[in-house]
């Protein structure tokens, strides 16, 4: 998958990582009594990432979620904006195994923003209202694919089939 390219004065990137049944790897952010959800990922900051969409996604998941990114068994993304602005999303589609890997509970950066990494399912997730902007738009990124239609015993696509 094609990561490199130029980034404008304003981007961000964000992880869609998906389980076989499902579930979408998520951050909650903000108080106990009104939790606001996200997924991993952020702005970019040229002194840490370069002009790299790759190490921008990286460190945010590094520093929200810990450890590399997972490898995926399908991996695509979409990206929006305009000349001024970039959006990114990586959907990466992991196997059993490797998302049984995946920390989740208390942050990896317990001094950030967000306080907590768990696996939700889209029909689980608290009222838009609660929705962080970026979730928002990838639910709809997931429901006009076949990533929630997709039975959960699905196997691998064949070599060189990915997205």
């Amino acid at each position: 998958m094609q990561m490199e390219g130029t980034l404008p004065t304003k981007a961000a990137a964000f992880a869609l990582v998906t389980r076989p049944d499902g579930a979408v790897l998520c951050t909650v952010e903000g108080p106990a009594d009104a939790p606001r959800v996200g997924l991993p990922g952020g702005k970019w900051e040229p002194g840490a990432d370069g002009p790299s969409w790759a190490r921008l996604l990286a460190r945010e998941y590094a520093e929200e979620v810990g450890g590399a990114l997972p490898p995926a068994r399908r991996a695509g993304y979409l990206e929006w904006g305009g000349a001024r602005y970039r959006v990114r999303f990586v959907v990466l589609e992991l196997d059993e195994e490797v998302a049984a890997a995946v920390p989740v509970g208390p942050s990896a950066d317990p001094r950030g923003s967000v306080r907590d990494v768990r696996w939700l399912q889209p029909g689980d997730m608290p009222a838009a209202g609660q929705l962080r902007p970026h979730v928002n738009a990838a639910l709809r990124v997931l429901a006009s694919s076949a990533l929630l239609a997709r039975e959960v015993a699905q196997k691998p696509p064949p070599p060189g089939d990915g997205l």
